[in-house]
């Protein structure tokens, strides 16, 4: 086996490079050449896409999903693409699109409608130049469809603030998850 063939499979065995292969960036190794690894490193496209995507009907079995990405046209265009995915399992799936749809929303920049909630918010001036916001969510829970559970009307209701400074940009957020566990009223007819 050559010495150059011997190299590449050790470079393609290497964590680091799956690390830098999985997400993204560039792997270099074995040279002694700063000025060629960080020339490598710098020298990528200043313009780049990066492209995600949800796959539908996940199942939530934990095992590696491969991934197959190409390109339509490959005239000047490189391309670089993780190798595939770990589905999440059962209670961790669940938790993973929660996170996602809470994400989403947050960021999002359109109004829901039709949610019975109203939000308000308060500001206070603190000692030192710091204020503190108060975000006030009341919620019409009399829509709501709740589980019946051991005889309890049963649901969570999670509130994510989401704060951005005048120019759009991500300042802070901060979530609140109420579980209700009501008892149900027997209603009289």
């Amino acid at each position: 086996m050559n010495q150059e063939k011997h190299l590449n499979m050790q470079i393609d065995s290497d964590p680091l490079n799956e690390v830098a292969l999985s997400t993204g960036g560039v792997f270099v190794q074995s040279t002694n050449d700063m000025d060629g690894g960080i020339a490598k490193i710098s020298g990528l496209d200043a313009a780049a896409y990066v492209l995600g995507f949800s796959p539908e009907n996940l199942k939530p079995d934990g095992r590696f999903h491969t991934l197959k990405v190409r390109l339509a046209r490959a005239s000047n265009l490189s391309l670089q693409a993780r190798r595939g995915y770990f589905a999440p399992r059962g209670a961790e799936a669940q938790a993973m699109i929660h996170r996602e749809e809470l994400e989403d929303a947050g960021f999002s920049h359109e109004n829901l409608d039709g949610f019975p909630l109203q939000v308000s918010t308060k500001v206070a001036e603190m000692s030192g130049n710091t204020h503190k916001l108060q975000v006030i969510v009341d919620v019409d829970m009399h829509a709501a469809q709740f589980a019946k559970q051991g005889g309890r009307n049963v649901d969570d209701v999670t509130v994510e603030a989401v704060v951005f400074d005048a120019d759009g940009n991500f300042v802070t957020a901060t979530e609140q998850t109420v579980k209700m566990r009501l008892a149900m009223r027997a209603c009289k007819s």
